[in-house]
């Protein structure tokens, strides 16, 4: 009997230590599961991932795989709680972070080439919508003033597809609009806000040219002689280019022969006079400054701008080839017979837009800045012509010589350049500057 009773009593010892040892056993697997969900978490774990250690679902499996059966199936196994992920995020995939196996080169052994360092996501640019009407009136207006007074094909509402397009109208369009609303340039809202820019600034050109200004853009004399459209027409005509017919030709008007471009008021085109007009320069500051303004500049005069001019506003700072076409076109029909400034006049018959271009070839081809021009030494003669031609007009308009047409350039940019070079050798010798980036751990983008 006492053997019997030693044998139970060991029996009963040793069904202890089986328990104890199964319930060490169960608390380490519960203190690994814990460790395990903490660093999916913490480790930003997307929702296609599983815990590690944990059985994947059904429907994460692979075809033709039945997932693995639990370790602890009893009843007092703890249940695995899924990953916390933000809904907002699940398009996302999981940022970078320092991998706790990282190879002695510091490559993390992912295999994308990083050495596991926090990877700093760039700001992206929320859509903030449709730009209103106002804006794109803006834009249109200020596309008058800077580009040009007309669109290709304006009377149609597809000029804003690429493809009808000219190349250069398209890249000025580009300048004009903000980028982030550039997807919204062929909506018929769009189109139809940007052109009423541009007539609101043809029409307040007009204006200024042919009405409210014209005593102080043309002066006393010639403004009593176009009021009317048989006096424009008696005594503007030769001088905004009209040629007679004749026995080999019908009458018309040049755009090039023009008293009016030249200053010597020859009837024949000559590019070292070309565009050298007082009242072309006249007109280019009444356009952007009113016509007070161009009666002081007229005379001789500075004027002072107070930051509502067009030339504040559309931030002109230097002549471009388009101001000078622009202006010689204005100063040409405001004495001439047509009625309303559009692009076909509608007595004289003149395409003032082809006029335009034509401007436009003549002066960026003297640049070099028309790729079809031959580098010769006629070539090189008439690009310092023109660049007379700049020099002189933002003298004359600007009182600089910063133009990079005809001038010595942007002022301040040697400076400008210097203080650049600086900061980045600085930055080169100081590579504790580097700390100041925030990391994941810390900063906002935690």
């Amino acid at each position: 009997m006492p053997r019997t009773n030693n044998k139970n009593v060991n029996d009963s010892s040793q069904l202890l230590r089986e328990t104890q040892l199964e319930n060490s056993d169960l608390s380490k697997e519960v203190a690994r599961l814990k460790r395990a969900l903490a660093d999916a978490t913490n480790g930003g774990i997307s929702p296609s991932q599983s815990l590690p250690g944990s059985p994947r679902d059904q429907d994460d499996g692979e075809l033709g795989e039945d997932p693995p059966p639990p370790r602890n199936s009893g009843s007092n196994a703890r249940k695995r709680r899924a990953a916390v992920v933000d809904p907002e995020s699940e398009d996302e995939p999981p940022r970078k972070r320092t991998q706790p196996g990282a190879n002695a080169d510091g490559d993390d052994g992912d295999g994308d080439g990083d050495d596991g360092e926090p990877t700093i996501p760039r700001p992206v640019a929320h859509p903030k919508g449709p730009p209103t009407s106002d804006q794109v009136a803006t834009w249109g207006a200020r596309y008058v003033t800077t580009c040009c007074p007309w669109l290709v094909h304006d009377d149609v509402d597809g000029e804003f597809v690429d493809e009808e397009l000219i190349q250069g109208q398209l890249r000025d369009l580009l300048q004009v609009v903000p980028a982030q609303y550039h997807e919204y340039r062929p909506t018929k809202d769009f189109i139809s806000a940007f052109k009423a820019g541009m007539q609101r600034r043809r029409q307040q050109y007009a204006k200024r040219c042919r009405h409210e200004d014209k005593e102080q853009i043309f002066g006393y004399e010639w403004a009593a002689k176009m009021r009317t459209q048989e006096s424009r027409r008696e005594h503007f005509a030769a001088m905004i280019g009209y040629k007679p017919a004749n026995d080999t030709s019908k009458a018309r008007y040049s755009a090039l022969a023009v008293p009016l471009l030249h200053s010597s008021g020859s009837e024949k085109y000559k590019f070292s006079d070309a565009f050298t007009h007082r009242r072309l320069k006249t007109v280019f500051v009444g356009l952007l400054c009113g016509g007070r303004a161009a009666e002081i500049f007229h005379e001789g005069g500075k004027y002072t701008l107070t930051g509502r001019e067009i030339q504040s506003l559309d931030r002109v700072t230097y002549t471009k080839p388009n101001h000078i076409a622009t202006a010689s076109v204005l100063a040409r029909w405001a004495l001439s017979e047509d009625p309303m400034f559009t692009r076909f006049g509608g007595v004289t018959g003149i395409d003032w837009l082809a006029d335009w271009n034509e401007y436009m070839l003549v002066i960026e081809s003297a640049l070099g800045t028309d790729d079809k021009r031959n580098r010769t030494a006629r070539a090189s003669a008439s690009n310092r012509t023109i660049r007379k031609l700049f020099r002189s007009w933002d003298l004359d308009v600007f009182g600089s010589k910063n133009s990079p047409l005809g001038g010595d350039g942007e002022g301040g940019a040697a400076e400008r350049e210097e203080e650049l070079e600086d900061a980045l050798k600085q930055a080169e010798e100081d590579d504790e500057s580097m700390d100041c980036i925030p990391s994941l751990e810390y900063g906002p983008w935690k």
